[in-house]
């Protein structure tokens, strides 16, 4: 199995590749799949992979100042 390479680059490219194959065998699957746990669970990941692309956390940024 090929080793995947990490570059912060990439990090945006993986999770839409991971994002579009999960929606893409999700449509070509049964019906009946569709209602299991597991396949439900799918859709709020992929939302927090999308999430994660998208948005990402300041530098520096830390809960205690909100607290203050």
């Amino acid at each position: 199995m090929p080793q995947l390479i990490y570059h912060p680059r990439l990090f945006v490219y993986y999770h839409l590749a991971a994002i579009h194959l999960v929606l893409k065998n999700l449509q070509k699957s049964e019906g009946r799949v569709h209602s299991m746990d597991s396949t439900l669970a799918l859709g709020p990941i992929c939302f927090y992979m999308a999430n994660a692309c998208f948005h990402h956390p300041a530098e520096g940024f830390r809960w205690e100042h909100l607290i203050e």
